[in-house]
């Protein structure tokens, strides 16, 4: 930000000489005298300014022999712009399978440009529509808090959220941040296939094995338990000893069946010994890992986990 000054040169009665030039001193109440500045004309222009900032200026004409006493002073208020930062935003909490937490640290005020009067959140689903233009499709509210709890959001989707601080000039840049619901429902089911050769079982669509150990487990569960899995498996190979299965994959669902409630029913039927069969293949299910909520592992699932290999989809 600049500012131009213009100004006259003293009535002839009280130059007491030629005027050689002036000296411009530049004030602001935080920090005092900013500087000086000598000029050779009747005017200056002052840079480098903060916005939303006052400023006292006051000039005083020089004769070979010296500065006179110094203009009365003037006081300019630099405007305010909308702020260039976007606030620090903390990693959004989910709070369950529609809601999240929102958190984010004040704005310094030396960043907001201007006087702060809010923070403006915006979220929206990602889709194709909202990837091709950026600005549309936006829930947009206004808050003076630095946190805030978005509600009513769909659970199998994930949300493109974020903060900008606002002043009286208007809404600043905003922060990206990218949430997905269902993260928590990631989940591993792990299974023994004895005796299994590696090279003549992987020769099978891996979609046709997925989609086999899939159905049975969603059979197993039954028809309260209605939840779309996506996910592959990987088969790991041991010639010393049995090859393990790991179908990693997502429940996706509502309610609480994107959490505990998913937890606790898939780890209720691996206590049944169930086994499962994939293109011919008997598998026999050992444990069922949430991969998330490491508060809810049974101790055959952290077992599991600690013992067999992490499998590469």
């Amino acid at each position: 930000i600049s500012v131009t000054l213009s100004w006259a040169p003293p009535p002839k009665q009280y130059q007491n000489g030629v005027i050689v030039g002036y000296t411009l001193q530049v004030f602001n109440a935080q920090q005092g005298l900013l500087r000086e500045i000598n000029s050779s004309s009747n005017g200056s222009t002052v840079d480098s300014l903060n916005p939303d900032t006052t400023y006292l200026f006051k000039v005083a004409a020089m004769t070979v022999v010296g500065r006179g006493p110094y203009s009365d002073n003037i006081y300019v208020a630099t405007r305010q712009f909308v702020p260039v930062i976007p606030p620090n935003v903390s990693t959004p909490v989910r709070l369950s399978a529609e809601a999240i937490l929102l958190s984010w640290e004040p704005m310094p005020t030396d960043t907001t440009q201007g006087a702060l009067i809010g923070y403006s959140v915006r979220y929206r689903p990602i889709t194709a529509i909202a990837k091709r233009d950026t600005n549309q499709g936006y829930t947009t509210t206004i808050t003076t808090e630095t946190q805030i709890t978005i509600t009513t959001l769909n659970p199998t989707s994930a949300y493109m959220v974020g903060v900008a601080a606002v002043t009286q000039a208007g809404i600043g840049v905003y922060s990206q941040n990218t949430v997905e619901l269902y993260e928590n429902s990631l989940f591993q089911v792990y299974m023994q296939a004895p005796g299994v050769v590696c090279k003549e079982w992987m020769s099978y669509s891996a979609t046709e094995k997925t989609k086999d150990i899939v159905n049975q487990i969603s059979l197993n569960l039954g028809s309260s338990f209605p939840i779309t899995y996506i996910g592959d498996v990987s088969l790991l190979c041991d010639k010393q000893q049995p090859s393990w299965v790991v179908l990693t994959g997502r429940a996706v669902g509502t309610g609480n069946l994107n959490s505990s409630g998913m937890v606790h029913q898939l780890q209720e039927w691996v206590l049944t010994s169930p086994k499962v069969t994939s293109q011919g293949v008997m598998l026999q299910v050992l444990a069922s890992c949430p991969v998330f909520l490491a508060q809810l592992r049974s101790p055959g699932c952290t077992a599991a986990m600690a013992t067999i290999p992490s499998p590469t989809p």
